[in-house]
């Protein structure tokens, strides 16, 4: 197991979670 892999791959987590906190966000702004 290599920490460089690991790292990567919390950080794709990372982003995608931000990327659709920010597409529910913006849902919210526009339907709410």
């Amino acid at each position: 197991m290599n920490e460089t892999d690991t790292f990567s791959n919390l950080l794709v987590v990372f982003v995608v979670a931000i990327c659709v906190a920010a597409v529910i966000a913006y849902g919210k702004v526009l339907f709410g």
